[in-house]
Parts: structure tokens; C-alpha cells; sequence
């Protein structure tokens, strides 16, 4: 067994469980061995246990009691697949947005935002159901109901006559699906087009993510969640194989799995529900009429969007019941499988260049095919997801996922010791950054991912050790590069030598094997210091090592010097540095300070507060602990302190009070891996009395103040304004072969 696929030490998934997750593995049998036995290695249960005794790991029992798992499982995954999506009894959801529709009556609004466009033939009473759900909608922008009814012969026509607020389009003959859409769309004159097939029944807030989605420019059309009528998932976006043929993805799996939930770049999406900009339906002359009466027409829409330079997304939060074939069947009769063939082939021969891109065909290439971001997908690999408003490293890994969204990655994020909590998820995933909860099994994550990503980011070094095993047995070509954060000996070393503890010096000892031996494995390695590139670079010779800092964007400046007052300390607190910090300046430089100024206080602010810091409170001293939004405080205090001791790596709070304007007395090892000069953009210190001296100095001379305020937001920008991160990640990137440049 190799190295690493034991490290699952969270929830383990039960055999039902296994067959879900087995369903998007590879069945040819690789994954599912490595799967089984991870699963076999690693769950506590007594029984697996007890048959670990029994078979004897690396036994001939053993690997033969795997091959006959393993073709068990393999049965039921497919007799699954076979019989688990049909559809069953009505979901309590569809049946409740059915029962409680109102009056079918809308109001007529003269100059709308979007036109929903729905195609029509007989069958009221689909039509009916369809139009109820719509009544129950609160629309925030104003929306015009435009309803084709492509030659009607049942009651519709006189249905429809009786509904006020909405328009309709009559067809002198049915015409087909594409015709009726086509004369629907002409006859709009809204900023956006909202497709939509009679044959479903919208949820609350169905519109709004799709207009909000929409507001980026770049986006010609994005498509909803479908669901079928059991509440199974019906697609979550659709997706082209370089044969042209197609799947929607997910289809029948559970909606609410992680995998379903992030916005993302596809192939196309359905007709059934597609908010299309009006401006690009018209640069691309909608549907194209050689795909008439039906099949590969709104697939062939979305790629010649694409080929403007559009972007397609599917919203997950635009969710909807679609009775698929409702109106018009959805048995294959050999008439209509020969005409899908037709337009398959008519669709390859249109898109053969771009379809030589795409991902050959099979179930379990669906991974790597259901995203279609511009430059493929990244999974980046970290202990918990970003939280911005809790630690500096929070703030950098933030800024890189943005920069690689903005490049045009689809980014995964995979956490692997802390739950992925809100509002943090929900940002991330708004950004279109899939996010996934390691702890329950991120062996499989690994494996179902790792084949079909550029490269992988691997984020501090415990983590990285996990899981460098498991990226090389599942996706050997893939670059790897490890992110240090810091360099954890360089911190515990100095750490140690402060407190004088032979243990903590046993610590940085293991962490630089642990990191030496990472950056020699790895493809290449981020730091976010110069000075550690130094001295990676004389440790680890001839290997590829990049300063990518911390990122900061330029802000408006405050108030001025005199609207502010007192200092402030920004940290979290599990980071030993920062409580070390704060209690060196309460006991030994603070008494100083007030014996000048005795009207100063500090402000102590930031997450996970230790006991021993709320002590401290008193005369002198506020502790605040963690605030939402830490601008106000930036924005009324004089002067920011620094009195690091020890630790690694930039600072996030020197760049922070940069940026905000805000002048700052710092100890060299605050300052350390910056552009910071000492005198000309802050005062340093590692004396206590010389630090008391520089802050009093600087709270009170307003000429050196406002120098050092605008040096300070110079130099950090030079640093790490997001350009300049952004061009390092895209240079290394280049020099470990991934391209980026759509």
C-alpha cells in the first residue's frame, strides 16, 4: 500500500455511501482497488477491523478478497445506474409549489429587463402548471411573459386569451420548438431572453441568480439547476465529449451534493431554462435553422458564443422542475434516433476543431468534462477554506484563488481539517470556486479530481505531505507546487531560541526534514518572502522557487492625522507570535508610552482571542477580540505596532495598515521579507525603550506621519498589488509547463 492513502481520520463513508461515491470513479478497476483499500485501512468499525485480522493486509487472501469486492460493488454501482433514476413519487417541494400557485394573472410591465420566452403546442394543462409557478414568482427587475403558441388546436389559444399581462405570440402552423423560439426572441425588445420550456415548474427565486450572474458583461448565457419530478437531479450543467455527443451531468444523482453547488463555466446548458443576452443571441443570429425540427440546437447556440468570446454558466441557485418530454415525448422513436444522429454528425463536422479539445468520450471522463474553463481546472489542497476576516493567510490564499479565477482556472478547493463554514462558502462558491469537505474522504476527492486538473496547490506543509502520495498515484503527469505559507522551522527555531525550549527546537528540526524534502519532490514552491527564496535556494539547489507575497489592492485613504488617535495591534490569535507580541508590548513598552502620553490606548483586535491576552485588559488597553470589518478600526487609529519576536514569512498586518494609510513602528522581524526601509517608510526596533520612543515620536509629528503613510502604501503595492502576484504565479505556471493564456 502506498504512502498516504491511510490518512483519512474523520468520517468514513458506509458501503451505501461507496457506491454513490464509487459512481464518478473510474470502473476499470484502478480507482476502485486504491478506494477499497484505503476504506479498508483506515475505518474504525469493529467489523472491518476485525476482518483486517482475519484477511491479513498484503496477503494473497487479501488482494483476492479485494478483486471480489471490488466486482461486487462494480455490479451494484451499475445496477444503480440502471434502475435508481427512475422517477418515482412527486417531491413534497414540486408538490407544495403546485398547491400553492396563485391566480394566473401578471402584470404587463412596458419596458422589461427580461422577456420570458415559452414555446407552446397544446397540452394545456403542462402549460398551465408552468405559468401558475411563474404567478408566484417576485421579480425584481420588471419581466415580460412572452408565450409562442406554435399552432395550438386543444383549449390554449383560449387560455391563454383570458390571462392579463402577458404576450402572445401566435404561429399560423406548428412549426417546431426552434421556429416558435426564434419568432419569440424577435419579438422582444428586453436586455436579456429567458428560454423556457412550458413543461416546467419554477421554484422560489428561480430569476434572480440568473440575472445576477449575468451582470458580468462576458457572460452571453447561463443555465439553470433541472431537476426531475422525484426531487433527483436532472442536470447540472451539460457537457460535449469530442465525439459530440452529450450528457447532462449529475443526471439522477442527489442535487445537494457539493459537486452540484458551484457556479461554473460549461459546455452548454439546457433550452429548458437559458437566460441569454439578447445582444449575443442577435451577434450569433440565435438557433440555427439546419438543426430544424430538433436536437443539438441550443448546444450548437452555446459553442458560437463561445466562439465570440461569451462565456456559458450554469447557477445552481436557479433551480426548477422540468417534466422532461412532457410536451412532446420523450421516447426515441427510430425516427427521431436517426434525426439525433443527422445533427450529431452535422454538429461535428460545424465544431470538429474545438471538439478535438474535449475530453474523449466515456462516464467517467464526465468529471473532467462538466467545467469548461477557459484554461482547465486546479484543485488546490489546504486545511481549511480561506476566511478573510480571521488571519493574514487567509487574505493571501484569497487573493490567488481570485487571480487564478481571473486567468481563467475553474478552481476546486479541497479542506482538510476544518468544516467549510459560512459566509465563507458561499463567497467562494459565488466566485465560481467549487469547494469540498476533505474530512469525510479526501482520498476520493483526490482520485476523482486529480486525472483532469493543470496542476495542484498544495498549502502548508502537513498537508501537503498527506496528499503528495495520493496526486502522484492519481494524476503522475500533474505539476505539483507547494505553497510553504511560511517556512514553519524558520518560525519554530526562533521561537525556540526566544523561550529557551528544547522541544520546540526538536519541532523546527522535524518541519525543515518535513519541508526540504517537500521542495525537493515538488515541481516547484511558493514563498512569500525574498529572503526565504534565499534560503531555499542555498538549501534546496536547482529547484524552481517563486515569492509570490501576500496580496493587497490599493484602498482610498482615510481620515487624516489629526482625526485619528490611539494605536492597534491586528492578529489571530492561535498564531503564537501575534499573543507573544501583544504581551511583550502591554508589559514593557505601553507603561512607557503613557508615561508621555497618558491619554493612548491600545486596541487589541483580531480572531481567537487568547484567555491570557483578556487579562490584560484594563487602563491602557482595549481588547476588542475578532470584528467583521476591521477598516473602522484602521480608519481612526494613529499608529499601528508590530512587536514581533519571532515568526516566519510577510506579515499580513504590515501590508494591511500600508494600505490603509495608517504609519506603523515595527520590530525587524515584522518587517522582514518587505520592501519596508527602515526611517524612510516606518520606525523598527527590537528595543523596548528605542520602540516607546519611535511610537511617541511618530504620534506626534504630523510631517513624519503623512511621509511615512504614503512611502508605506508605495512599497507595499510594489509588492504585492495583485499584478505583480499575479504575473510571478503566471511565470512559474509557465515554467512548469501549464499554459496560461487563454
Amino acid at each position: 500500500m502506498k504512502r498516504g492513502l491511510s490518512g483519512n481520520v474523520a468520517l468514513i463513508p458506509s458501503r451505501w455511501a461507496m457506491l454513490v461515491e464509487l459512481e464518478m470513479l473510474d470502473l476499470s478497476g484502478k480507482y476502485v482497488r486504491l478506494y477499497i483499500r484505503n476504506y479498508l485501512t483506515t475505518t474504525p468499525s469493529w467489523r472491518v477491523v476485525r476482518l483486517r485480522r482475519i484477511l491479513g493486509p498484503g496477503s494473497l487472501r487479501y488482494k483476492i478478497f479485494i478483486r471480489l469486492l471490488v466486482l461486487v460493488l462494480k455490479m451494484q454501482v451499475t445496477s444503480r445506474r440502471l434502475f435508481s433514476k427512475r422517477p418515482s413519487a412527486q417531491s413534497d417541494e414540486l408538490e407544495h409549489l403546485l398547491s400553492t400557485a396563485g391566480p394566473l394573472a401578471f402584470t404587463a410591465v412596458e419596458k422589461p429587463v427580461v422577456t420570458i420566452v415559452i414555446p407552446v403546442f397544446n397540452n394545456w394543462q403542462i402549460t398551465e402548471n408552468c405559468l401558475r409557478s411563474l404567478s408566484r414568482q417576485r421579480f425584481s427587475v420588471g419581466v415580460q411573459i412572452l408565450v409562442v403558441d406554435d399552432g395550438s388546436s386543444d383549449q390554449t389559444p383560449t387560455r391563454l386569451a383570458e390571462i392579463p399581462g402577458i404576450t402572445v405570440v401566435t404561429q399560423p402552423k406548428n412549426a417546431g420548438y426552434m421556429y416558435a423560439i426564434r419568432a419569440g426572441v424577435s419579438a422582444a425588445s428586453s436586455e436579456f431572453v429567458l428560454l423556457l420550456n412550458n413543461d416546467v415548474v419554477v421554484c422560489d427565486n428561480w430569476l434572480e441568480p440568473l440575472l445576477a450572474r449575468a451582470q458580468d458583461p462576458t457572460i452571453g448565457a447561463v443555465g439553470s439547476m433541472l431537476l426531475f419530478p422525484n426531487g433527483s437531479l436532472q442536470e447540472a450543467g451539460a457537457l460535449m465529449f469530442s465525439d459530440a455527443t452529450g450528457a447532462n451531468f449529475g443526471k439522477g444523482d442527489d442535487p445537494r451534493r457539493p459537486w452540484y453547488q458551484t457556479p461554473h463555466q460549461v459546455d452548454y446548458c439546457s433550452g429548458a431554462s437559458l437566460l441569454v443576452r439578447k445582444k449575443a443571441w442577435d451577434e450569433v443570429g440565435g438557433f440555427d435553422v439546419n438543426f430544424a425540427p430538433a436536437y443539438y440546437e441550443e448546444t450548437d447556440f452555446c459553442f458560437a458564443l463561445r466562439d465570440l468570446g461569451y462565456a456559458v454558466w450554469f447557477e445552481p441557485a436557479s433551480r426548477l422542475f422540468h417534466l422532461e418530454g412532457a410536451s412532446y415525448g420523450n421516447e426515441l422513436s427510430l425516427e427521431r434516433q436517426a434525426l439525433l444522429e443527422k445533427n450529431r454528425q452535422r454538429f461535428l463536422n460545424k465544431w470538429r476543431a474545438e471538439l478535438s479539445t474535449h475530453w474523449a468520450p466515456s462516464y467517467e471522463n464526465q468529471v473532467g468534462a462538466s467545467w469548461a474553463s477557459p484554461l482547465g481546472r486546479v484543485l488546490i489542497i489546504d486545511q481549511k477554506i480561506p476566511q478573510p476576516d480571521q488571519d493574514s493567510g487567509s487574505i493571501r490564499m484569497m487573493g490567488v484563488i481570485q487571480i487564478l479565477v481571473e486567468m481563467g482556472f475553474g478552481v476546486t478547493v479541497l479542506a482538510l481539517r476544518l468544516a467549510p463554514t459560512e459566509p465563507y462558502l458561499s463567497t467562494l462558491r459565488t466566485m465560481g470556486v467549487e469547494v469540498l469537505d476533505g474530512r469525510i474522504n479526501y482520498t476520493h476527492e483526490i482520485a476523482r479530481l486529480a486525472p483532469y486538473v493543470k496542476f495542484a496547490l498544495l498549502s502548508r506543509p502537513d498537508e501537503t505531505a498527506l496528499c503528495y502520495e495520493l496526486l502522484r498515484e492519481f494524476a503522475p503527469g500533474v505539476p505539483l507546487i507547494y505553497d510553504t505559507v511560511d517556512l514553519h522551522f524558520v518560525r519554530e527555531s526562533r521561537r525556540a531560541e526566544i523561550e529557551g525550549s528544547a522541544e520546540v527546537a526538536r519541532s523546527a528540526q522535524t518541519y525543515r526534514e518535513l519541508e526540504l524534502g517537500l521542495v525537493a519532490k515538488c515541481d516547484a514552491t511558493f514563498v512569500v518572502t525574498p529572503s526565504e527564496k534565499t534560503l531555499l535556494d542555498e538549501l534546496v539547489p536547482d529547484k524552481k522557487i517563486a515569492v509570490v507575497s501576500n496580496v493587497h489592492g490599493d484602498l482610498p485613504p482615510g481620515p487624516g492625522f489629526a482625526g485619528r488617535k490611539n494605536l492597534l495591534f491586528v492578529g489571530n490569535y492561535e498564531h503564537l507570535p501575534n499573543v507573544d507580541a501583544v504581551e511583550w508590548f502591554a508589559k514593557e513598552i505601553l507603561p512607557i508610552i503613557r508615561q508621555t502620553l497618558p491619554e493612548v490606548s491600545l486596541a487589541v483586535v483580531g480572531a481567537n482571542l487568547a484567555d491570557r491576552l483578556a487579562a490584560l485588559a484594563g487602563p491602557g488597553i482595549e481588547i476588542v477580540g475578532w470584528a467583521k470589518d476591521l477598516r473602522p478600526f484602521y480608519d481612526q487609529t494613529r499608529v499601528v505596532v508590530a512587536p514581533l519576536r519571532f515568526g516566519a514569512g510577510i506579515k499580513g498586518k504590515m501590508g494591511e495598515a500600508a494600505v490603509h494609510g495608517v504609519p506603523v513602528v515595527a520590530s525587524p522581524m515584522a518587517i522582514e521579507g518587505t520592501y519596508f526601509v527602515p526611517g524612510q517608510d516606518l520606525l523598527c526596533t527590537d528595543n523596548a525603550q528605542q520602540f516607546a520612543t519611535d511610537v511617541i515620536a511618530l504620534y506626534q509629528d504630523q510631517e513624519k506621519w503623512e511621509q511615512f503613510s504614503n512611502n508605506a502604501r508605495s512599497a507595499i503595492l510594489r509588492q504585492c498589488a495583485p499584478e505583480v502576484v499575479a504575473k510571478e504565479i503566471a511565470d512559474t505556471l509557465h515554467q512548469v509547463g501549464v499554459k496560461t493564456v487563454r
